[in-house]
């Protein structure tokens, strides 16, 4: 499954949206600009997608209404490192309160993973952020030297319907 993400005005991702409301896409928004991802097995309907390969996913995005994206740089020697730590990360997180949904996700073009979360809302986001949990997987990838560059995270709500 394949999984691509683009960014624009909201109302510009809205319209695309709407055209191709068949498709798996989830229109998400913070305060700097909106992101559309589209999950498919197929070509993506965007024109310049960042473009991913799932690797590990559970649940449905549009489930939850606060969406944490975490952009991780990994180097080439660390890549099956990351991997082998993330593939099945729906399994070490599926206690987590209020989770939704995640998607990890191999870049085809570049060297930033990224680790999406979808939480019922941004108090289970937040209140999962205090766990040991969260600390012991944002370790993870310092104990093992993978990052080319520090990792960062944006955060959204997911737009679930037409305003």
């Amino acid at each position: 499954m394949n999984f691509y993400i683009t960014s624009g005005t909201k109302n510009f991702l809205s319209m695309i949206k709407k055209k191709h409301d068949k498709e798996e896409m989830t229109l998400m928004q913070n305060s700097q600009h909106s992101l559309l991802v589209h999950e498919t097995a197929k070509k993506s309907k965007f024109q310049q997608p960042r473009s991913y390969k799932i690797i590990d996913q559970y649940g449905q995005l549009s489930d939850g209404s606060f969406a944490s994206l975490n952009y991780i740089p990994v180097t080439d020697e660390g890549k099956p490192i990351f991997i082998y730590t993330y593939k099945n990360l729906s399994e070490k997180l599926d206690k987590a309160a209020g989770l939704q949904a995640v998607r990890v996700l191999e870049p085809f073009k570049s060297n930033t993973f990224v680790v999406l979360t979808v939480w019922k809302n941004e108090t289970y986001y937040k209140d999962w952020e205090a766990t040991d949990s969260f600390k012991n997987l944002k370790q993870a990838n310092n104990n093992q030297q993978i990052l080319a560059d520090p990792a960062y995270s944006a955060h959204y709500y997911i737009q679930n319907h037409e305003e």
